[in-house]
């Protein structure tokens, strides 16, 4: 989902391309997501879709996928393949199809129908459609030094980060999506929520990278156009240190409370301070930091 655009030699367009849908639970083996992303900036015909929602709308030639909203993680932050696109759940296909950096199976870009600049807000229309509740958040990586036939792995959204030198370290600053892996951190390389109204239910300012979703429509943002289920627009600013990148990935994670607590939404409660509490269980245990990611 990604389209090559042209720009002048002072101002490179970046090139779009946003990246197949991965819903990534902790503390569960495999659990099936239900939803992704349909479209950017009220487009919802496909062109500035997913990569699996692209190809369910019969967009890359003989490609088809019969359930747009069937990719899955597994085991954690990350699934059995270290892919940071999920895996094949409830879809008619095999083999994970979506997880090179630039091209589909034929040969051919993923690029959206889309360009944008550094301090550009995209609204990334995103339709659920089973509501587990949960953090949403878009991870971002530059693919200009990339080989385009190559495949996305998990820690190309994120940066190492030397500064925490412990895995107990790593895991206080972030756990609910921090890898420790090899002796060193790795945090993700997020986009951050822009034109976010005052007393929204969906954000926290302590996490501006997080879109809070409730399992209650109290807590909702506005519902939007969707082909299936529930659609939320999801306004995020690409940052300037994108200046000079001509193409970029963009990652949805979707961490969901179907079995399991955030550990950051537990203290948020406990603190009086979580923006909306309708619709939450707030019954369940605490995720298992660290879980799932070698």
């Amino acid at each position: 989902y990604q389209r090559r655009v042209r720009g002048t030699k002072n101002q490179p367009h970046m090139h779009r391309l946003l990246y197949t849908i991965a819903s990534l639970l902790l503390s569960v083996s495999s659990v099936r997501s239900h939803g992704g992303v349909i479209g950017m900036n009220g487009n919802i015909d496909g062109s500035t879709g997913s990569r699996q929602f692209r190809t369910h709308q019969l967009l890359h030639g003989n490609l088809r996928e019969y359930n747009e909203y069937g990719l899955l993680g597994v085991g954690g932050r990350i699934d059995e393949y270290d892919s940071p696109g999920g895996e094949p759940g409830q879809t008619t296909h095999s083999d994970p199809i979506y997880g090179h950096v630039s091209l589909d199976p034929n040969q051919q870009p993923w690029d959206v129908d889309l360009s944008c600049m550094p301090g550009d807000v995209i609204n990334f229309r995103v339709a659920v459609t089973a509501n587990h509740g949960g953090i949403q958040e878009l991870r971002y990586v530059c693919t200009d030094s990339m080989d385009p036939s190559a495949n996305l792995e998990t820690l190309d959204f994120y940066d190492p980060n030397s500064n925490l030198a412990t895995e107990s370290e790593c895991y206080a600053a972030n756990p609910d999506s921090s890898i420790w892996r090899g002796g060193t951190c790795y945090q993700p390389r997020t986009l951050s929520r822009a034109n976010v109204p005052p007393g929204s239910p969906t954000y926290h300012p302590d996490r501006p990278e997080m879109y809070i979703l409730s399992r209650s429509s109290e807590c909702w943002d506005p519902v939007m156009p969707s082909h299936s289920g529930s659609g939320f627009d999801l306004a995020y600013m690409l940052p300037e240190s994108l200046a000079g990148c001509s193409r970029i990935v963009v990652q949805w994670w979707w961490q969901t409370t179907n079995s399991c607590m955030s550990p950051t939404w537990r203290k948020w409660y406990n603190d009086n301070s979580f923006p909306c509490t309708a619709g939450q269980t707030w019954g369940l245990t605490d995720c298992q930091i660290g879980l799932g990611t070698k």
